[in-house]
């Protein structure tokens, strides 16, 4: 990352930099990404082959470990010579996520983009990708994972909101500036003018800076805008003015101050272009990722009963079956679905990530069972349920027809209040086939809301979430709630209480 803040280090991977407007608070950047990982810390991909092509499902986070942060806070008291490190305040640097890209490479450095993708918005800038591959791109994805370099990266396209820094410095012999300024003050003086106006002693700042009496110097960073520059050394020109006009005032001759040294800074809000790539072989080096790579799972389905009609049918009016559509009933984005297996009587289809597009089962019947089997990006065991066919030949599956439960989080009375940030870390303990998860979330303008599947292989919670959170106010007051369990997966936050 091409980051130079005053003052600022790098440390364990993070890059760090004293937070200019508040004593003991320093910000840190992760200086690559990271796959989500589940709670035995395997990352959270999957490439499931099928045919000659794959899906591959994805989450990455813009992240670093707890244990890391907390050696970073050390080091920083060790460098400010603090006996207390919980004195110092550690925050993800103010970064903006633009867009993240999948880039497909050939291995000799040459990238294309193969999907965009959207961040979370708020650190850890969490982005799920959803991919279909031909054979050639399943090849690329696959050396990855065996740890080839060059063959699939994550790019985040992000700005840093900083500043940049001009100073200007006029130095030199100003006696001949003097000496104008001596004649058309005494001019002036005769004239029963008070002073000159500013402008001419500039004027005559400038004629010495032209013929070499003084030396007017700019230092700034590269990305200084031109008006940022042409303030800066309008300011410095106006000091001096004002300083050789200080020399005159009052004096009957010329002072014997003629060496001038005068300087000014000035300073300037901007985004600061932060691109940070980073090889998915990285994260599997000596080819541990190959485990990531299944076919797609069989399906063997329960036994559909079916009734036998209790008439004959009437061969003079024949019923003609309709396809039954199938499509998911909610945005599905972050969830971790796999693939969605479909099957009524001898019909059969897939919804197939990205994006899980809508199918149709041909020749069912109304009222008939269809089996939906779902395959998780965090592997292990499909989930199978049944349901009927409804009478209006379309299927809308639900969460629970996953075996998957959404969460919500709901901090909004917490911004209606004045704070400033929240952060909830929630904990999911099943009790039977679910997957053991756990996820923080941050909260800050414009975001209070959050949502968060998890794999519960039931139609229900089917276990308990526990949770523990801390809300910063509107007078920078830090209130911490302990941890509370309940079975519900809807959580409310507010300043008084936390409620279930």
């Amino acid at each position: 990352m091409n980051i130079h803040a005053p003052n600022g280090f790098t440390f364990q991977g993070l890059y760090c930099y004293p937070n200019p407007q508040q004593d003991l608070s320093y910000y840190y950047l992760p200086n690559n990404l990271q796959p989500q990982r589940d709670a035995a810390g395997k990352p959270v991909l999957m490439l499931v082959t099928v045919g000659s092509g794959a899906y591959l499902q994805l989450s990455i986070r813009w992240d670093t470990p707890e244990a890391t942060l907390e050696a970073l806070r050390l080091e920083i008291a060790r460098r400010e010579q603090l006996e207390n490190s919980d004195l110092l305040r550690l925050a993800f640097a103010p970064v903006t996520v633009q867009d993240v890209l999948f880039l497909l490479g050939d291995g000799s450095g040459n990238f294309t983009t193969l999907q965009h993708a959207h961040s979370s918005g708020f650190p850890p800038y969490s982005t799920l990708f959803n991919l279909s591959l031909n054979a050639a791109q399943s090849a690329q994805v696959a050396a990855a994972l065996n740890g080839r370099d060059g063959f699939a990266q994550i790019l985040y396209e992000a700005s840093l909101q900083g500043f940049v820094v001009a100073t200007a410095t006029l130095t030199g012999d100003a006696t001949k500036a003097i000496a104008l300024l001596k004649q058309s003050l005494d001019q002036e003086l005769d004239r029963k003018q008070e002073q000159l106006p500013k402008k001419q002693p500039i004027e005559y700042i400038r004629e010495s800076i032209l013929s070499g009496g003084l030396q007017l110097n700019l230092n700034n960073d590269d990305n200084a805008t031109k008006d940022l520059l042409e303030r800066t050394q309008a300011r410095v020109l106006s000091q001096a003015a004002d300083l050789l006009l200080h020399f005159l005032d009052d004096q009957t001759r010329i002072p014997d101050i003629t060496r001038l040294d005068v300087s000014a800074t000035l300073t300037e809000s901007v985004a600061i272009a932060l691109p940070l790539n980073t090889d998915i072989a990285t994260w599997f080096q000596s080819g541990t990722g190959a485990g990531q790579i299944t076919p797609a799972p069989g399906i063997t389905p329960k036994p559909l009963p079916r009734e036998p009609p209790t008439t004959p049918p009437d061969s003079s009016n024949p019923v003609t079956s309709k396809p039954l559509t199938v499509h998911l009933a909610f945005p599905a984005t972050d969830a971790p679905i796999g693939l969605i297996q479909l099957r009524q009587g001898q019909a059969q289809a897939t919804l197939a990530p990205p994006d899980l597009t809508a199918v149709e089962l041909p020749g069912g019947g109304v009222g008939e069972l269809v089996n939906v089997a779902t395959s998780y990006t965090a592997g292990g065991a499909a989930y199978e349920c049944q349901t009927t066919a409804p009478k209006a030949g379309e299927l809308a599956l639900t969460p629970g027809h996953l075996g998957l439960v959404r969460v919500t989080i709901d901090a909004q009375s917490l911004e209606q209040a004045g704070a400033k940030k929240a952060r909830i870390r929630v904990r999911y303990q099943p009790e039977k086939q679910g997957i053991a998860d756990e996820h923080t979330f941050y909260f800050r303008d414009p975001d209070w809301q959050a949502n968060w599947f998890l794999i519960s292989r039931s139609d229900s919670l089917a276990g308990i979430l526990a949770y523990e959170w801390q809300v910063t106010t509107a007078n920078e007051e830090l209130i911490k709630h302990e941890w509370i369990e309940t079975m519900s997966p809807q959580i409310v936050l507010n300043l008084n209480a936390s409620e279930p």
